[in-house]
């Protein structure tokens, strides 16, 4: 009798086994008091993107399937006897492999198989949607799209170019800022991104600030010229030669930011136009008997009008845009080395005041910075000193009240039309001979 029952279990033993296949593993062949569970792999291997593969499962009892990383997902996670089950791995968007466990278990929990599941490395990349960004002089933001699966950087060696994130591990959108370029040229620069194995640039380029401002005021038109900062020797340089005062040396080095200039002094027109009253002076002349406090009222005036910031230059500013600013010559008088060139003095004028732009302008395209009259500066007089200053406005108080004059005149000899050639007044004075010129 016992040898009978030994020889109908080893019976159902190679049923069993004929029942899960020649292609089960030996670690899967696991069956206790006549349930079995059987799974045709003992692992599964995949390459970064998302793929399925599936599993056999011969059984004859209930069983159940766990699993617990979020990237692999299973067609069911539990059933009765034999089945196909569908393995799938999500694409792996990080640069290391990685690897988990699918464990089979039936209902007793005396049944188990777990199977191994690898996936590869994803493949580091690092782009980009744009490759090249173009600013207005007046700047603005622009965007860049990362795509990464790696830790990246972003780098730029300018002071005006921000950038919002300059590194990161994966996509981001980085927010690419420009200042306003204070210059009429163009300027470029480049923004470098790059991971471990890659290196990406995106060119920058940023057009330089309008050379020329047209502002009208009722019907009357003028001009006002970009001046890009700039640093220079001021006072009596070598080009003045012996036709210098004292009060001009020592030259000095001044940096200026830039800013814009009138073209041409302030009109009879203009000035008319700005306060609303009528004149019989020709009204092409430069405006002239004001005194500093009358051509400083008149700016307030005309920034009320317009909602721009007008002002009276600074000594400082009104020589380098004399002396041609970036663009210069190095001339001794403004454009010219021959004053009559460029200048209404006392030799030529015949005595009287004459219409603005009527002579030669110099480098920066700006008319009568040598004679016709002589122009308000904002700064009190003073003396220089040798150090190198930055946007000078002169000394806070200087000989009692009196403010800077520049240019020469139409009554003046041709000293004063010299570049470096410097005059002062009370600014209660007002004369024929002087007027003023705008700064922005």
């Amino acid at each position: 009798m016992r040898s009978n029952i030994v020889k109908i279990w080893l019976l159902l033993g190679l049923i069993l086994l004929a029942s899960c296949g020649k292609d089960l593993p030996d670690n899967a062949k696991n069956w206790t008091a006549g349930k079995y569970l059987c799974v045709s792999a003992t692992d599964l291997s995949f390459d970064e993107l998302s793929s399925t593969q599936t599993l056999r499962i011969v059984s004859n009892t209930r069983w159940r399937i766990s699993c617990n990383d979020n990237w692999i997902s299973l067609s069911q996670e539990s059933g009765t006897g034999d089945a196909v089950i569908s393995v799938t791995a999500m694409t792996n968007e990080i640069t290391s492999s990685r690897q988990s466990y699918i464990v089979f278990t039936s209902d007793d929990n005396k049944n188990k198989e777990s199977i191994r599941i690898v996936q590869n490395a994803a493949k580091k990349y690092l782009t980009l949607d744009v490759s090249n960004i173009v600013f207005s002089g007046d700047g603005g933001t622009e965007s860049i799209t990362v795509k990464c699966n790696s830790l990246w950087t972003a780098s730029c060696d300018v002071d005006w170019i921000s950038l919002s994130s300059r590194s990161g591990s994966g996509d981001a959108n980085i927010t690419v800022k420009a200042i306003a370029n204070p210059n009429t040229t163009t300027r470029q620069t480049t923004i470098t991104f790059s991971d471990s194995e890659t290196i990406l640039k995106v060119s920058v380029s940023q057009k330089g600030i309008s050379p020329v401002l047209t502002i009208k005021v009722g019907n009357v038109s003028f001009n006002m010229i970009r001046v890009d900062g700039g640093t220079f020797w001021m006072g009596a340089t070598s080009e003045q030669g012996y036709d210098y005062d004292s009060d001009e040396r020592p030259i000095h080095s001044v940096t200026l930011s830039g800013y814009y200039i009138g073209e041409t002094e302030v009109t009879e027109a203009l000035w008319n136009t700005v306060l609303g009253i009528s004149s019989n002076n020709n009204p092409k002349n430069p405006k002239t008997d004001i005194t500093w406090h009358e051509a400083s009222w008149f700016v307030e005036q005309l920034s009320a009008k317009t909602g721009m910031k007008f002002r009276l230059l600074t000594e400082a500013e009104w020589e380098f845009a004399a002396r041609g600013g970036t663009k210069t010559k190095h001339y001794k008088y403004a454009g010219s080395n021959n004053i009559s060139n460029v200048a209404w003095y006392e030799d030529n004028s015949g005595g009287q005041v004459h219409e603005v732009a009527t002579k030669a302008p110099n480098e920066l395209g700006l008319y009568d910075m040598s004679g016709n009259v002589w122009e308000w500066c904002q700064d009190y007089y003073g003396s220089y000193s040798s150090g190198s200053v930055t946007d000078p406005t002169g000394p806070p108080s200087g000989i009692t009240t009196r403010r800077v004059l520049r240019g020469g005149s139409w009554l003046y000899d041709y000293r004063g039309s010299r570049v470096s050639d410097r005059l002062y007044a009370h600014p209660n004075s007002e004369f024929s001979d002087i007027g003023f010129r705008l700064g922005l």
